[in-house]
């Protein structure tokens, strides 16, 4: 650990933060400031009871990586020359787009080389989820998500960075289907 992650650990520390939280997201450009909201419980019983390697990526590595090579795709597409990121206004018909990739969700596709519907159909079945439970636990955007069409609702100029707060970052958009 640098010098300067001994420091931001120990001041975390001191004003009762997880140390996790309160560390700059690392994605390109994407962070404006510090997280101020856990994702999981600060109770360790309770974060134990998410096992999120060993009850997740252990069990679907092969799967995680084609949801995650779909959100490159789609971010290409949709946001070309920006960093990786949810952007939540160009597509929230996740039930429809599921129900058309499920049409589909045993063709192969050559060029791309894997089961692309399939691959799909789990990207917007995370994306529905996640937002299923940031309704039910009273959460904001992740840090990979952005809303852009909040900004522009508003007469205000948005904020740097996601105009939903200065904690959010980026990840991947999947195409519309």
């Amino acid at each position: 650990m640098s010098f300067d992650d001994e420091i931001r650990s120990h001041m975390s520390r001191q004003a009762g933060f997880h140390p996790a939280v309160t560390e700059p997201n690392s994605a390109p450009s994407a962070h404006v400031g510090p997280r101020t909201e856990m994702v999981l419980s600060a109770d360790s019983a309770e974060r134990k009871r998410t096992p999120i390697y060993s009850g997740v990526l252990a069990y679907f590595p092969l799967a995680i990586a084609a949801v995650a090579r779909v959100s490159q795709r789609g971010n290409d597409k949709h946001n070309p020359g920006e960093p990786l990121h949810h952007a939540r206004n160009k597509s929230s018909d996740h039930k429809d787009c599921m129900a058309r990739h499920l049409c589909d969700i045993d063709t192969y596709n050559p060029v791309l080389a894997e089961y692309e519907d399939a691959a799909c159909l789990a990207w917007r079945a995370l994306a529905y989820l996640q937002e299923l439970e940031e309704k039910r636990l009273g959460k904001g955007l992740p840090p990979g998500a952005r809303d852009d069409s909040k900004a522009a609702e508003s007469s205000e100029p948005a904020p740097a960075g996601n105009p939903r707060g200065p904690a959010e970052g980026t990840i991947g958009f999947m195409a519309s289907r």
